[in-house]
This record gives C-alpha cells, sequence and structure tokens, in this order.
C-alpha cells in the first residue's frame, strides 16, 4: 500500500511541474493581445523613441518614411514662371483714345495707368474718333511708357485686287473679299500688308500697299499658267506647294504664274522634289524620278 501510494505520489507531482512550464504568463498574454484577445504588432515596428523628451521609452507616433514625406506632391510639376509686374502709362495726343491690352479693352482712356506681366510680350491698341488707329508692341524685358501721336483720318480710300479667278483677300484677322474675281473694297487711308489667296491654283501673295485719302489703289495678282506633270514610274502622289494634286497623270492643271514645288511620293517611300517656273498663259512640264 505504501509503495503504490508514493508511485501515484510521485506521478502527481510530476504532471503538476509540466502544467507550470506549459503556461505562459498573463503579462506575455497581455502583450502580444489587445483588450479584446486580437492581436497587436510588436512595439519594434510601431514605436519611435522620443528623444527630445529625454526619454527612452516607446512612443505612438508613427515611424515616417522618406515615402509618407514625399506623398502628394508631384515631382513632375514645373515652376510656375515668375510675372514681372510693372505699372506703365499709356499716352496719346490727343487724348481720350480707347486702349486695348492684347485684344481685352482696358476701363480707361489716355492718359491711362496698366500694370502689365513684362515676362511677356503686349500689343496695345489705341482707337478715337476722327483719327486713324494706331497699334504699339511692348517687347518683353524692355516695358517702359508708351506716348504715340495719332494721325487725322480723311475718307477712306479704295483697294482693287484685279484677278481674273476668284480669290479670298484677309487684313489682319478680317476678311475683305471671299472667293471674288476682281474685288473692290475701302480701306482707311496708310499702309496695309494684305493676304490674298486662291488655294484651287495655289496663290498666295502678302502685298503690301499705300491707302490713300479718297483715292484708289490696285493690286494686280498673277495670271494663270498650265502645268503637266510626269514621273518614272508613274505609280506616285504628286504635291504642288505642299497640297495634294492626286495621282498620274496631270496634264496642263491651271497654276499661278510663278514659282513652285512639285513634291513626287511613292508607294515604297521614295520621293524626289523639282523647282517649276510657270509663266503666264504658257504650259510647264516637270519630270520625278525615283
Amino acid at each position: 500500500m505504501l509503495v503504490v501510494g508514493a508511485i501515484v505520489l510521485g506521478f502527481s507531482l510530476l504532471a503538476g511541474v509540466l502544467l507550470v512550464v506549459r503556461t505562459p504568463s498573463t503579462g506575455d498574454t497581455a502583450a502580444k493581445t489587445g483588450g479584446d484577445g486580437s492581436p497587436v504588432a510588436s512595439a519594434a515596428t510601431t514605436a519611435v523613441i522620443d528623444t527630445d523628451k529625454g526619454g527612452d521609452k516607446p512612443t505612438d507616433k508613427p515611424v515616417s518614411t522618406p515615402k509618407d514625406k514625399d506623398k502628394g506632391k508631384d515631382p513632375g510639376t514645373p515652376a510656375a514662371p515668375l510675372k514681372k509686374l510693372v505699372r506703365l502709362k499709356l499716352a496719346t495726343e490727343p487724348p481720350g483714345a480707347d486702349i486695348t491690352v492684347d485684344g481685352k479693352p482696358l476701363d480707361g482712356r489716355t492718359p491711362f495707368e496698366v500694370e502689365l506681366d513684362t515676362s511677356q510680350n503686349h500689343l496695345v491698341a489705341f482707337t478715337l474718333d476722327g483719327y486713324a488707329p494706331r497699334r504699339v508692341t511692348i517687347p518683353s524685358d524692355a516695358a517702359k511708357d508708351v506716348s504715340v501721336a495719332l494721325m487725322q483720318a480723311g475718307p477712306p480710300g479704295t483697294l482693287n485686287v484685279l484677278s481674273p479667278y476668284p480669290v479670298d483677300v484677309m487684313l489682319g484677322d478680317g476678311v475683305l473679299a471671299r472667293a471674288q474675281s476682281s474685288p473692290s473694297m475701302s480701306l482707311p487711308a496708310g499702309r496695309h500688308t494684305l493676304r490674298i489667296v486662291a488655294p484651287s491654283v495655289f496663290l498666295r501673295m502678302s502685298p503690301t500697299v499705300e491707302v490713300r485719302a479718297g483715292e484708289a489703289v490696285a493690286v494686280q495678282v498673277p495670271a494663270l499658267g498650265q502645268l503637266s506633270v510626269q514621273a518614272s514610274p508613274d505609280n506616285c502622289e504628286v504635291f504642288v506647294d505642299g497640297e495634294s494634286i492626286g495621282y498620274l497623270p496631270i496634264r496642263k492643271k491651271p497654276v499661278a504664274s510663278g514659282r513652285h514645288t512639285v513634291v513626287f511620293k511613292w508607294p515604297d517611300g521614295a520621293r524626289d522634289e523639282k523647282m517649276v517656273e510657270v509663266a503666264p498663259a504658257t504650259p510647264a512640264y516637270v519630270t520625278g524620278e525615283r
């Protein structure tokens, strides 16, 4: 009986020792779980040392990284150019002229002060009833006060464009005539640079005319010639002054007299370029070769 009791007591003591060794401490469990039993990250990955306060205990501040600091920035966005604002005086003789700057009217008349960004050019226009309009360019980084004398405007003059075929006539951004043969129009006295075009016959010209009050001035456009084109091999597209005129054969095509550039382009990428002088009422011939 005594021997059996000693054996049972020995097993009981051994089981108790093993149970104590395998059971985790309360402190370890609390460190690895939250109040609700959910796992939390270790202090080594979620805390920094608050050295500013002299302590060595972990704080609740998150660890910042270069990626976090740069978040929200766009390194590819260029810096906006710096404006150079300068206050300028705009004046006319006589005074009282309306002013526009870069096409926008100002709320005032000459003399007038305006603040402009001199990092770019500006176009200033003055208009006054009874006087010819004036336009002045203020260059960038060379801004200074502007003072101009306005010339009295007399009656308008007449511009006659002599053309046996329809042309478009433009002055600045305005259209004076559209697809008209020999158009006539009124223009203020003064010097004007026109644009006269006829795309169908490859006409582009920019004559400058001096219009006198009450008088007429004429501009003659080139007469028509003819252009015949051939090529070897003949499976190419043909361009005149950058505009396609199709594929061969091309014979006696009406073209404004003068110098023109003829380009031949083959399907394999080969290209040939020729200059041709077209005379009035005379056929011109040009041949392209690959």
